[in-house]
């Protein structure tokens, strides 16, 4: 259809809002008018006073410059970008989209229909909530989250179980869902810097993972599930509040590295000596007293990190003596 100057008058005033809600309007307005590829590059072609060759999230953004808000336009050239999708080739075939730093504070639902995406990033936006939609995206092997005031997450995001890499660090996440434990095939997961107070016992359920960071959180204590990540190499958990490990964490035995600085722990487990893989130790700035003799079975660690804590003279003497051959940091 072609479309009037006035049609294209009206969907442009509300396009150029302040007000994401009479955006989604205009918006909503375009869909009940196009009726298939030809319409949607005649609207577009209007509004942007150029023709278009490039069917891009970048050359979307351009159609809309005379959007002064840029978190808005670059909501609608993503809501462009996933209405494009059932006639475009070119788009349905998209694997990677980057939206980094795009000062996004919503996401239109039909970025739900971009299912071929591997990688979607959304680092350093503006997100306090993403749409149930995005569970559609079941090809995506890697998510980025980081630094986007996020409260929660989606349950649908436990569709997306062809996930490897999950990183949504420096938000304002209070739990993490039971749901997480369906993402069997993460490898990496990120959730440092937040509000955590607790990790779920579906964690257990994360064989895969070889590399965690939950350092920065709020963590008063860590489920006996963890013991079950026996793929771990890198356990990150430093700055958070807790008070003991248990005796779980003595399974982890693929550990190189190993962090729970500044935390609140006066004890260490027994089983701490089952981790002979580990070669670096991280326990500065905690309060303990004295170490269990079994750290001494730790022959591969190289550099143990006490310093900060509550030992005596003779209790360095001590620990020094069961690892000869390991830089012990006071």
């Amino acid at each position: 259809m072609a479309f009037t100057q006035e049609q294209i008058h009206n969907i442009t005033t509300l396009l150029k809002s302040e007000d994401l809600s009479f955006v989604k309007q205009g918006t909503e307005l375009v869909e009940t008018l196009i009726e298939n590829e030809r319409d949607f590059v005649e609207f577009l072609e209007n509004v942007g006073s150029k023709t278009l060759t490039v069917f891009s999230f970048d050359e979307f953004h351009s159609v809309f410059a005379f959007v002064s808000d840029e978190s808005h336009r670059s909501y609608l050239s993503l809501w462009t970008l996933g209405t494009f999708v059932q006639w475009n080739t070119e788009i349905h075939n998209l694997t990677e989209l980057d939206l980094s730093e795009r000062y996004l504070t919503r996401l239109p639902q039909s970025i739900g229909n971009l299912t071929n995406l591997t990688l979607l990033n959304f680092y350093k936006n503006k997100l306090s909530e993403l749409p149930e939609s995005i569970g559609n995206l079941t090809n995506l092997t890697t998510l980025y989250l980081h630094k986007n005031p996020l409260s929660k997450l989606p349950e649908s995001i436990g569709n997306l179980t062809n996930l490897t890499i999950l990183g949504s660090s420096h938000n304002q996440l209070t739990e993490l869902p039971e749901w997480i434990g369906n993402l069997t095939n993460l490898t990496y997961l990120y959730f440092s810097g937040s509000a955590l107070t607790s990790l779920p016992e579906s964690i257990g359920n994360l064989t895969n993972l070889t590399y965690i960071s939950f350092s920065g959180n709020k963590l008063n204590e860590l489920p006996e599930s963890i013991g079950n990540l026996t793929s771990l190499t890198d356990l990150f958990l430093s700055m958070n509040e807790l008070t003991s490990l248990p005796e779980s964490i003595g399974n982890l035995t693929s550990l190189t590295r190993l962090q729970l600085n500044y935390n609140l722990l006066n004890e260490l487990p027994e089983s701490i000596g089952n981790l002979t893989t580990i070669i670096r130790l991280h326990l500065k700035g905690n309060w303990l007293t004295s170490v269990p003799k079994s750290i001494g079975n730790l022959t591969n660690l190289t550099t143990l990190f006490l310093s900060e804590n509550e030992f005596h003279e003779s209790e360095h003497k001590r620990i020094k003596d069961l690892l000869p051959n390991c830089k012990v940091r006071f």
